[in-house]
This record gives structure tokens, sequence and C-alpha cells, in this order.
């Protein structure tokens, strides 16, 4: 298992990046998941991952 941790400024792009290498990776046959830890009321970042089909794990903290 390989993991990578992405980290930035809000509005940096760190979801779309995921999002455009989980595309990437998934269509070489590999499996990708995220957890994402987003402090809002609604977790943005989820909802856009998974409308691309990405598994994600909310976590608090």
């Amino acid at each position: 298992m390989r993991i990578a941790q992405v980290t930035g400024f809000l509005g940096s792009g760190k979801t779309t990046f995921l999002i455009e290498v989980a595309k990437e990776l998934n269509s070489r046959g590999l499996k990708v998941a995220t957890i994402v830890n987003d402090v809002g009321h609604i977790n943005v970042d989820r909802k856009c991952m998974e409308v691309h089909g990405i598994d994600t794990m909310e976590i608090s903290g």
C-alpha cells in the first residue's frame, strides 16, 4: 500500500489535483481511496470526490 499526503492553502487546488490523480491511477487499474479532514459544516471535498467515483472516508480532529 502506498500513502500520499496532500496539503495546501484553501483554494489552492488540492481536491482538483487529487481527483485528477485518482482518475489516472484508476485508469491504470489501481484502487484509490481518500481520507478527508474537512472542518466545514458540509464536507464539500468528500462530495466532490464521490461524484467522481472516488472512495472517501471522512475524519474529524
